[in-house]
């Protein structure tokens, strides 16, 4: 039924549950899967506290976020591949830094899925609050979108 799947994914606990759904969907249907690894673009944009108002240091705890971001990042890609493996399952990872509704708009347009896997918000997330608007989302999309609970 599905010849290519589209994860969205940033390790949260909402979307680890829509990694499991889209690997258990690309073993079913023996399916190329597209995995979409996001960081969200607005760490870059925090707004500044006093300690931060110095350029030196601003630039050097810019540094360190990316660095943190990018180990966390690894971690996270390495635990998916790790569950596909288990699963039988390829997956070409894609990294972005990118608004979460942009970068699966514009993945979904290179990509052309037959189907986008994304997880539920999760109410008590510790990790991630972002939440995609998903009636405008739903109407930029031109595949099914599973929200994965």
């Amino acid at each position: 039924m599905f010849k290519k799947i589209l994860l969205a994914t940033h390790g949260s606990d909402g979307a680890q549950k829509a990694e499991d759904v889209a690997l258990r969907l690309a073993k079913e249907n023996k399916a190329k899967l597209s995995v979409l690894y996001i960081t969200h673009a607005s760490w870059a944009t925090m707004p500044g506290i006093d300690w931060l108002n110095r350029s030196n240091t601003r630039m050097r705890f810019a540094r360190h976020m990316e660095e943190e971001l990018g180990n966390d990042a690894k971690i996270i890609i390495e635990n998916f591949q790790k569950k596909a493996k288990k699963a039988g399952v390829k997956a070409d990872i894609i990294k972005v830094v990118s608004e979460p509704y942009d970068a699966i708009i514009e993945q979904s347009k290179k990509i052309k899925p037959d189907i986008i896997v994304i997880g539920a918000p999760q109410k008590r997330s510790k990790v991630y609050k972002y939440r995609i608007p998903y009636q405008k989302f739903l109407q930029e999309i031109s595949c099914p979108v599973l929200i994965a609970k």
